[in-house]
């Protein structure tokens, strides 16, 4: 009986290991069912005066937006920095 169990045991443990899929297969599978989210934040900042800007952070240089999230040009970005600059000299 010890011995039926044993082998049963045994059968069942390596019986239900499956091999995962390869990374190929799994691409091949799922690849019209993938969505991809851009996901996308700023940052609000607020100075002791009242002075409020937005910006994220991009390859590590700000970009700047207004309030309605629009992207500043470079030049208003300019005058932008040279304020914030001034503001904490």
């Amino acid at each position: 009986m010890k011995k039926i169990l044993l082998l049963l045991t045994i059968t069942v443990i390596f019986g239900c290991v499956e091999k995962p899929p390869e990374p190929t297969e799994l691409y091949n599978d799922y690849r019209k069912s993938v969505v991809l989210i851009k996901n996308s934040y700023y940052f609000q900042t607020t100075l002791d005066n009242g002075f409020e800007f937005y910006y994220t952070i991009e390859n590590n240089k700000p970009i700047f937006y207004d309030k309605e999230g629009h992207v500043q040009p470079l030049s208003a970005t300019l005058t932008f920095v040279e304020q914030i600059y001034f503001i904490w000299s």
